[in-house]
């Protein structure tokens, strides 16, 4: 629990997040349950085959095996080469991913985001849309009146989702125009 906080407390700053990361106590017991089972499964798995072969098997050298042992041994070899490869694989594309995401950092968005915060929810209890619209309104009330907030914004697709056509804005107050600002692929040439 207290490698959690510790690791909470990392990201946080890391993140600059004010607010506290609790760790959940239920998602944390699953993990050490499951981190037992395995260490107990793969701990004692090895350990069982070697006090099955007794220390006469220990003492045997290479040239004395028999062709059933050198059969186990090939098995072995062959093991422990697809474990080398799927670590030097998995090394790659970690290294790889940590090199991405470090040049995404540098890459200019087109916008200022130096104190923004982006994120996203989904209203369970809301079961209309005018008890969406007033949640929404309710919900930006509220941020705004937050200490250091300049601006509240809502989308249906939130920056940095992945997901948006790029091709229609609409801004309070000012209806929208269907022509303009319009750009189709054929006009463009």
């Amino acid at each position: 629990m207290g490698f959690c906080r510790a690791g909470d407390a990392v990201l946080g700053r890391w993140a600059l997040i004010e607010s506290s990361l609790a760790p959940d106590k239920t998602v944390l017991l699953f993990a050490l349950t499951v981190l037992v089972f395995a260490a107990l499964l793969f701990g004692l798995a090895p350990f069982r085959v070697a006090l099955a072969g007794g220390a006469e098997s220990a003492l045997k050298t290479s040239a004395a095996t028999s062709s059933a042992d050198a059969g186990k041994t090939r098995t072995g070899k062959v093991i422990v080469a697809l474990q080398m490869a799927l670590c030097v694989v998995l090394l790659v594309g970690g290294g790889l991913l940590i090199r991405s995401l470090r040049n995404l950092e540098n890459i200019p968005l087109g916008m200022r985001t130096e104190g923004l915060v982006v994120f996203g929810l989904n209203p369970q209890s809301v079961r209309t849309e005018a008890e969406l619209v007033q949640f929404y309104q309710e919900l930006q009330r509220r941020l705004r009146v937050l200490p250091g907030v300049e601006s509240v914004a809502v989308m249906q697709n939130r920056l940095g989702s992945g997901w948006s056509n790029n091709s229609n804005v609409t801004v309070d107050g000012k209806d929208p125009d269907v022509n303009e600002g319009v750009v189709h692929r054929g006009a463009e040439q």
